[in-house]
């Protein structure tokens, strides 16, 4: 994920009315992890099983497409 698609995630998270921290917190993975995901830190999908999670959940939670991810 790009900066810039972290970004609109990032916005569509806000005009559900959560969060980073919040939704991080509700879905059980530290903020840092989920920033750096959403902001391209971790680069590409398949750094880690908990970067895959954070991916799945924000596809689970309609914040962005599966096929967005591929």
């Amino acid at each position: 994920m790009t900066k810039d698609e972290g970004k609109q995630v990032a916005e569509r998270i806000f005009a559900k009315g959560y969060t980073i921290s919040g939704w991080a917190r509700a879905n059980k993975f530290k903020r840092r992890t989920v920033n750096d995901v959403l902001y391209g830190n971790l680069g590409g999908r398949t750094v880690s099983p908990v970067s895959d999670s954070i991916i799945d959940a924000l596809v689970r939670d309609g914040f962005i497409n599966s096929c967005d991810t591929i």
